[in-house]
Order: C-alpha cells, then sequence, then structure tokens
C-alpha cells in the first residue's frame, strides 16, 4: 500500500572462512572461486554448514568468557598461548601468529606479537629497539592486505563474471597449460581468460573476440575504474595472448578456419602493443611505490634491522659453542629454529636479499661456494627474478662457520625431528652430510 515503508532486507550473517580466515558474505561463492576451487560441491557444502553452525554455537555459548578461566591462563608460563587456544574454544582465530611461538617472559611475547609486520597499521605501536628481548624468535608469517572494496567495485562493473571451466574451448587450454607448458597455477589463468571471454560474450565463450578490439578497450577501462594496477591488467593481456598462442599452434585451426586464424594473428600482435604500453604503466606505479616507501616513517631503519641480529648473536653463540662441545652436541628443536632463523636473516637483513632466495638456496649451491680472500661466496640461480640475474652471497669468516655448523649439525638434526634418519650411504669426497636441496 502507499505510504508503508519498505522491510529493511533481511541480515545476513557472515561466516569465517577456515582457509584463509577471513569472513565471506557469500562463503560457498568465496570457497568456490577462491580458497578450494579444487575441491568438489559436496565438501565445499560440507564446510559451509559447519561455519553455520559454528556461528550458531557462537552467538548461543561463545560470547561468555569464565572470569576464573581467565585467571587461570594469566598466570599460567604461557598466557599468550592459552588465551588463543580458549578463543579457538570460542570459534573465534587469532591472525600473523608467528611459529613457534615463543615461550617464556609474556612481555617478550607481547613484543614479539606487536612486531609482526601481519599487524594492520595502526593497531600496534612500533616497539622500541632497545625492548629487544635476546631469546626472541624474529620470524613473522606477513599477511597481505585484502582489498575488499576493489573487489566490490570489479563485481559491481561486471568484470568478475566468468564462464564454466568445464567448457571444452577451456578445458583444452587447462591440458595445455598443465601438461605441455606445465603451469603449476593454471587453473588461475583460465580463470583470468574466461573473465574477459564473459565480458566479450557472455553467452558462450568463443574466439569471436578476435572481432572487436573495442571490447579489449573497454575492459581495461573498467578494470581502472575498478582500481586495478596496470601490473594486473598487463597479467591479463599475457594470459590472452597464450590463450591466442595456443589456438595457433597446438589446433587444427589453421585449416579448419583460416580467416579466423588469420584475424587471430593479427589480434596477437594487437595484444602485444597494448601489452607495451601497460609495461611502461606498470614501471612508473613500481617507482612511485619504491618512493614512498622510501619516505614511509614506518618502515623499520637499517639500524633496527641489524639490532636483531646485534641483540640476538649473544644467544647464538652459546648454541654454537654447545655444538663444538662433543659432550653435548645435541639441540633442542627451539634451538635448532633459532639458529635457523638467525642465519636466515643475516641473509634477508644483513645482505638484503629477497626472502625467496632464503626459500630457494639449495644444500648443492652451499657445497659449490667459492673463496675469495677472506670471504665465500655463494651462488643462487633460482630465485624470483632468476630469468635475469643469479644472487651472490658474500659471506664473512665468521658467518661462513655459522654457516658451517648448521648445514653439518644443525640441519640434520631438523631432518631427523621430520623423518626418520636415512640409511648410511657412500658420499663423494668432500660432500657433507644431509639433504641436498632446500636450505
Amino acid at each position: 500500500m502507499a505510504g508503508e515503508k519498505k522491510s529493511a532486507a533481511p541480515l545476513r550473517h557472515y561466516l569465517l572462512c577456515p582457509v584463509c580466515l577471513r569472513t565471506q558474505d557469500s562463503l560457498s561463492c568465496h570457497l568456490r572461486r577462491v580458497c578450494m576451487k579444487d575441491k568438489t560441491p559436496p565438501q565445499i557444502l560440507e564446510v559451509v554448514e559447519k561455519a553455520k553452525k559454528d556461528v550458531c554455537d557462537l552467538l548461543k555459548n561463545g560470547r561468555a568468557f569464565s572470569y576464573a578461566v581467565l585467571k587461570q591462563i594469566v598466570s599460567s608460563p604461557n598466557p599468550l598461548k592459552g588465551l588463543i587456544e580458549e578463543l579457538k574454544n570460542h570459534h573465534l582465530f587469532v591472525t600473523g601468529v608467528p611459529p613457534p611461538l615463543p615461550i617464556g617472559n609474556p612481555r617478550l611475547v607481547t613484543e614479539t606479537l606487536s612486531e609482526c609486520p601481519g599487524e594492520a597499521p595502526g593497531e600496534t605501536e612500533p616497539s622500541d629497539v632497545e625492548s629487544c628481548g635476546s631469546n626472541e624468535l624474529f620470524q613473522c608469517r606477513q599477511e597481505k592486505t585484502y582489498t575488499k572494496d576493489k573487489m566490490v567495485k570489479a563485481k559491481d562493473l561486471g568484470i568478475l563474471k566468468k564462464h564454466s571451466a568445464d567448457h571444452p574451448l577451456l578445458k583444452r587450454f587447462a591440458d595445455y597449460l598443465k601438461n605441455d607448458y606445465e603451469n603449476a597455477k593454471y587453473q588461475q589463468e583460465v580463470d583470468t581468460v574466461s573473465r574477459y571471454l564473459y565480458f566479450a560474450d557472455p553467452t558462450e565463450p568463443s574466439l569471436k573476440f578476435v572481432n572487436d578490439r573495442e571490447k579489449l578497450r573497454d575492459f581495461l577501462g573498467q578494470q581502472a575504474k575498478a582500481g586495478y594496477k596496470a601490473q594486473t591488467s598487463g597479467n591479463y593481456i599475457k594470459c590472452l595472448k597464450r590463450f591466442l598462442e595456443f589456438h595457433l599452434t597446438r589446433t587444427g585451426l589453421r585449416q579448419d578456419d583460416r580467416e579466423l586464424y588469420n584475424k587471430c594473428t593479427l589480434y596477437l600482435s594487437f595484444l602485444t602493443s597494448s601489452q607495451s604500453v601497460l609495461s611502461k604503466q606498470a614501471s612508473k606505479e613500481i617507482v612511485q611505490k619504491r618512493h614512498a616507501l622510501l619516505f614511509d616513517k614506518s618502515q623499520p631503519t637499517p639500524r633496527e634491522c641489524l639490532a636483531v641480529l646485534d641483540k640476538s648473536e649473544g644467544d647464538l653463540v652459546k648454541i654454537m659453542n654447545q655444538l663444538d662441545d662433543s659432550s653435548s652436541s645435541s639441540l633442542s628443536r627451539t634451538e635448532c629454529i633459532f639458529v635457523l632463523y638467525y642465519l636466515e636473516a643475516i641473509v634477508i637483513l644483513r645482505h638484503c636479499q629477497r626472502p625467496c632466495v632464503v626459500q630457494n638456496m639449495k644444500v648443492k649451491e652451499w657445497l659449490e661456494r667459492k673463496h675469495a680472500d677472506d670471504d665465500s661466496i655463494v651462488f643462487v640461480k633460482d630465485h624470483k627474478t632468476a630469468a635475469h640475474f643469479v644472487v651472490s652471497i658474500v659471506l664473512s669468516k665468521k658467518e661462513e662457520a655459522w654457516f658451517e655448523k648448521y648445514y653439518t649439525k644443525v640441519r640434520p638434526q631438523l631432518l631427523a625431528g621430520e623423518r626418520k634418519p636415512p640409511a648410511k650411504v657412500q658420499r663423494p669426497p668432500g660432500e657433507q652430510p644431509g639433504c641436498t636441496e632446500g636450505i
């Protein structure tokens, strides 16, 4: 009737994704598109139903905390760990917890988490360098910022919709990426192509998009409105080029439809020219981002980064001296992880290398290091920019001795805790014990 107010939209309960630990307004769509896109619909439905039960239990029983339980947690040796477990029992989760959680002084534990880069800016104050404890494990899990507003804009602009991956045109492309191209993240590339094909023709995926170049300009314009970076748009074009190259070289398109084959060839040249323009824009964006980081006061200074090594070097020397003592050469797992983290910090903080260099540094590369005067040089070939240059890490004599003890004494103990010790085998002269790959 006229004059009556419209009823308010029903409240939707946001459900927590158990994979990324973020609340979603539509958990089933999120799991199907992002976190569980390789799972079956029954498996996704099971996770959604469990999330609904957890929300109901949280509303019914999870909002009240017992004072006696909290008092017991605070008086325990590791109150932070007990608090995290209690929150988990109430279906509440804590993100950004550094592995493993330090045990001991509650102040040191709090400072460790406050320095974790996974925290949102503004939630914690930057801690003083002089308050760092010598027995902290300085490695935190960094979380990527979730640009929800950008995704909402993209959804409203209609550039996130895509065709089904079961369509033969996309399925053949997926098999090509997986088997011939050996792309581990092939499904992500197929989804990227599928989104543009849907934008070009919502009815069915086809190669007819090569007849309309204005569609690509419109698509890139919509991405710019949604806040996409030029590098992201360039990745879309790169995937489209690979999609066309697949049909031009791995299918019978040339014999079946010569006219369409010629159009695809011309469109491929058009994509190449568009990609070069976006590449220049992406380079400018990277320079602007690096320039902003130089004036970001929240970024740690070189002195603050090296303070981590200076404060912890005494504990590392004690462990190294313990390894020299033949009567007590066995270390606890916490001590082994401390040595590993400290050596990683040397490579990243003192030698200014990317974390991917630490992840891909192999035992073989350590054994093949070169010596120059009092220094040793380790060459790492597998890293993020491996196509352009080989990373060289120049270690001092003291650092080389620490790495040598890690590879010969500490690393075998870490591996022994994860699996049974391997049988004794004959090794070539000069080869050190331990696995031959991975730091």
